[in-house]
């Protein structure tokens, strides 16, 4: 069974974007080699920063985009996205009675456990005490299944000064929770713009690269945000007999044949 992850594709209603990249394009693209992969992933997962400023424009090209593709598409929220201007796009998936995009959904027999990690005005992330508390009480009710748990803000310890600055701010909450349940087989990011994988919290932590431009692998103590024109990614979730397999793929990388 086979998940896509597809992060960060900072959509812009101009076609614009950092390093000269159009995310829009980027996803479509992604998107469309997804779905003709064989096997074809059961489900996809955008892991936030949909759009670029979180303004109706940029989510209406987002909707002409994610429209086209036949895969069910389940959404994340990213410091860059706006909750109300998300549910013209996604109008399907049920929010809860706060407004956030936390939600659990199985999908061959994986739950896909999506939280909202947004605080509107600022770069980092934070899941707050009632989100905490609902991820407990989700993975508590079916311990028996396995839980992928999508957040949008890594912990500050990826090594990436300028990144760890607009991290998950109650990282070492979500830490408590997610070593209480041994259902959780991984903790999968967006956020980094570069592919990242570490022990965390008891389980295995990964950081979806960009479908649009990435960082510079800056791993100084005063690293800065650099934008660096790439050809884009997306990752494949794999689970099989009882295992997470995750693979990068390339947009440029040509499909077996």
């Amino acid at each position: 069974m086979l998940i896509a992850q597809i992060s960060d594709p900072h959509v812009r209603a101009d076609g614009g974007g950092a390093a000269g990249i159009d995310g829009g394009e980027r996803l479509a693209r992604a998107l469309a080699r997804a779905a003709a992969r064989a096997p074809r992933p059961a489900a996809i997962v955008l892991s936030g920063d949909l759009v670029e400023r979180g303004e109706h424009a940029e989510y209406e090209r987002l909707a002409a985009i994610v429209r086209a593709c036949p895969l069910p598409i389940w959404p994340m929220t990213g410091n860059h996205d706006d909750r109300d201007a998300m549910a013209a796009v996604f109008p399907r998936v049920a929010r809860a009675d706060d407004g956030r995009w936390r939600y659990a959904v199985v999908v061959g027999g994986v739950r896909l456990i999506v939280t909202d990690s947004l605080e509107p005005g600022r770069a980092s992330g934070r899941l707050g005490d009632a989100q905490l508390g609902w991820l407990d009480a989700t993975l508590a009710s079916d311990a028996g299944t396995p839980a992928i748990v999508f957040v949008h803000h890594p912990p500050p310890s990826t090594g990436f000064t300028h990144i760890d600055r607009s991290a998950l701010v109650d990282a070492d909450a979500l830490a408590q929770v997610i070593r209480r349940h041994r259902c959780v087989v991984r903790v999968a990011c967006g956020h980094l713009h570069v592919p990242l994988t570490m022990n965390w919290a008891g389980t295995t932590l990964t950081a979806c690269p960009s479908v649009a431009h990435r960082f510079a692998l800056d791993l100084r103590a005063g690293g800065r945000i650099a934008a660096r024109s790439a050809p884009g990614a997306f990752q494949l979730h794999r689970w099989h007999d009882g295992a997470l397999h995750t693979y990068t793929v390339s947009l440029d990388e040509e499909e077996p044949t």
